[in-house]
């Protein structure tokens, strides 16, 4: 695929700044963090918050 793109367009990623790799990173990090809070989500909803719920309506 690389083959295809030409040598103007491709992302070198020797000339980036190491601040603006940090950012990448930091952005990657995010990113995969709220897939997975948004996997737990679905997997296992707030079972936890409803016991709470039921717990302070009893009183």
């Amino acid at each position: 695929m690389s083959a295809d793109v030409p040598l103007k367009t491709r992302l070198n990623y020797s000339l980036i700044s190491d601040t603006e790799k940090k950012i990448c990173e930091i952005r990657a990090l995010i990113m995969h963090l709220c897939l997975f809070f948004a996997w737990f989500n679905l997997v296992k909803p707030h079972d936890a918050l409803k016991i709470e719920i039921a717990d302070c309506a009893a009183f």
